[in-house]
């Protein structure tokens, strides 16, 4: 779990990247938003995953300055290719609205509460192990497979 707008998830991006890369041949990766509150990032991220553009918008997202103006993040997504008058469309849908709360209450079910949160082999790993230990836990996760 993680929220474009969180400082921790930010400052973590880069090197739990580089984790992800190192090791992407040999596990699955997914990703949920999770947050206080619906932000425009969080509609901006969820409304390209509808399009199949989740990672690359999310990589412009995290690789560039947090803004409150919507027209700069349909500028920066326009380098992915995505159709933005379908991310526009979506990012006003109320059904996009609705999918977020819906993940963001089975997220709290799980007694997740913050950002970032790792789940690997269903197993709950917070943001306090280390940029180390996380990958040393999925190098172990991925030899006991």
């Amino acid at each position: 779990m993680s929220d474009p707008n969180c400082t921790a998830c930010r400052e973590t991006y880069n090197d739990i990247k580089k984790i992800v890369d190192n090791n992407k041949d040999e596990m699955q990766i997914g990703y949920s938003y999770f947050s206080d509150n619906i932000s425009l990032l969080g509609l901006v991220q969820e409304a390209a995953s509808r399009q199949d553009r989740f990672w690359e918008c999310h990589q412009l997202i995290m690789e560039n300055p947090i803004s409150s103006d919507t027209t700069y993040y349909y500028n920066l997504l326009s380098q992915t290719g995505i159709d933005l008058d379908i991310l526009k469309k979506d990012m006003n849908s109320p059904d996009l609205e609705k999918d977020i709360k819906e993940n963001f209450k089975k997220i709290s079910q799980r007694s997740i509460y913050g950002t970032p949160t790792f789940i690997m082999n269903n197993k709950i790993i917070t943001k306090e192990v280390s940029l180390t230990g996380l990958d040393y836990l999925i190098k172990e996760a991925i030899k006991n497979q």
